[in-house]
């Protein structure tokens, strides 16, 4: 079985049209030969994969202000997907830094406002944590980066 489309088009932006959808690639170059202005695009089929929405949360946490954002992010659910991951960055300015975070939620059932004061709190603990370290213990901003990196949690 082909794994592919092919997908005659023409136009651009607004213009943009799909002409038709072809299965076989002779099939559908011969067509554009005879088509004027016509493009060839040639897609994956993506028919085995599975689908499920991931919600996670973006957080931000800037000299004592906490931000916190929910999404739905639609993805695959492989193990190679590179959107399935949690993060935590750092960010050192002159006379501030900025924590954030994206922590991936994997169930449809859950209390944002739990959530947001959970995440203040560990926002709070780690910038408590992050004070001392440049403060009294001499460390770079760079030290505090490689540092959160180890602090990622699992997934809510």
């Amino acid at each position: 079985m082909n794994n592919k489309v092919y997908i005659v088009t023409s136009g651009e932006y607004s213009d943009y049209v799909i002409e038709r959808v072809f299965l076989d690639k002779q099939k559908a170059e011969a067509y554009v030969r005879v088509c004027e202005k016509s493009k060839l695009e040639e897609y994956e089929v993506a028919d085995q994969e599975i689908f499920i929405p991931i919600n996670y949360l973006l957080i931000n946490y800037t000299s004592g202000y906490f931000n916190m954002r929910g999404y739905t992010l639609h993805t695959t659910n492989t193990v190679d997907d590179p959107n399935i991951f949690n993060w935590t960055s750092f960010s050192y300015y002159k006379n501030y830094y900025e924590i954030s975070l994206k922590r991936i939620i994997y169930t449809k059932e859950y209390d944002a406002e739990k959530l947001g004061e959970k995440y203040l709190k560990v926002c709070e603990d780690l910038k408590t944590q992050i004070d001392a370290l440049l403060q009294l213990e001499g460390w770079t901003p760079k030290m505090i980066e490689e540092w959160l990196k180890t602090k990622i949690p699992e997934s809510e």
